[in-house]
């Protein structure tokens, strides 16, 4: 397979989604990830089916509630996602864009 067209996801507020910044296999389960916005705002964590293209919601990207380091940020929602990784023991990390956090 050369590429994969996934298909949008809608959040919690029923908002479309349909921007994947970046996509991540999970070397545990093997499971495959996306982190999708629109236009930088609204981080989600989307899996995919790899044969399909489907993607399906599995939560918002948020800062920790509460946050001992930066209590402002405490619950809000992480913006602009834009890279994950695996490490081999099958914990994700994730980085931010322009338009998110600048820690």
């Amino acid at each position: 397979m050369d590429y994969l067209e996934v298909t949008s996801i809608i959040d919690m507020d029923g908002r479309r989604r349909d921007d994947v910044d970046d996509i991540a296999i999970d070397p545990v389960s093997g499971i495959m990830y996306a982190a999708i916005n629109s236009g930088g705002a609204g981080g989600e964590l989307a899996i995919i089916d790899p044969a399909t293209g489907v993607a399906a919601r599995v939560a918002t990207f948020r800062y920790p509630d509460p946050n001992p380091q930066d209590p402002v940020t405490s619950g809000q929602i992480i913006d602009d996602l834009e890279g994950l990784s695996f490490f081999n023991n099958g914990q994700l990390y994730g980085s931010t864009g322009n338009n998110g956090p600048d820690k």
